[in-house]
């Protein structure tokens, strides 16, 4: 019975374990001014996870996949940029304005 009993915490322990999720935080700033961007999207490639950059640039994002972690960094008027990542530390990220203009 106590082999049962203990066989029975560690599927409890392990499938605890899988279900928790790590926080992802950074800062996105205009790679030429330095400027912080509000409103950017970022998202966890090829996953349905996402949020977007609020006051000052920052941004958090819950991801409950194992690292290592690929970030894409988009909003209109900037080239896309994706930027890989591991738990720990904060991001700093510059995304670069796109020079395109608009045939009137």
């Amino acid at each position: 019975m106590k082999k049962l009993t203990f066989l029975f915490v560690c599927i409890l322990g392990t499938l605890s374990a899988w279900g928790q999720s790590v926080q992802l935080h950074g800062h996105v700033t205009d790679k030429s001014t330095g400027q912080a961007l509000i409103g950017v999207t970022v998202h966890l490639a090829n996953a349905s996870v996402g949020t977007s950059t609020v006051a000052k640039g920052n941004f958090t994002l819950s991801v409950s996949t194992p690292a290592p972690y690929s970030l894409v960094f988009s909003i209109i008027g900037y080239q896309t940029t994706t930027v890989n990542a591991s738990t720990g530390s904060a991001l700093e990220v510059q995304v670069q304005s796109s020079e395109q203009m608009l045939n009137q």
